[in-house]
């Protein structure tokens, strides 16, 4: 259950969010309305931002959750790694959970 989302970077194109789960600890969100290349680029230049912001605060691991293999292969690319196992969300919905330890 999302108790509130934290917002660490946002713009017109999209955003990258933090919440707790007291289950699986501090999950990490990204929606994007539009990819190409050079957002992806871009997003790598911010991503040493956001990440170091997690370290300041004394975070060490983060999670994910991706609906499919594309997905998975986009995290991994920021350095998210698959764990062994997916998560039920109900109504024949799994999702591959993805750790990045900071």
């Amino acid at each position: 259950m999302i108790v509130e989302q934290e917002i660490l970077y946002q713009e017109e194109q999209g955003y990258v969010g933090l919440y707790y789960d007291r289950l699986v600890g501090w999950v990490m969100t990204v929606q994007l309305h539009q990819w190409s290349l050079g957002e992806f680029k871009r997003y790598l230049r911010i991503w040493g931002g956001i990440l170091n912001g997690l370290r300041a605060r004394g975070i060490t691991e983060v999670f994910g959750y991706c609906v499919d293999e594309e997905k998975v292969k986009f995290t991994e690319v920021f350095g998210f790694q698959p764990m062994t196992y997916r998560m039920d969300f109900g109504n024949g919905i799994t999702k591959q959970v993805m750790r990045l330890k900071l």
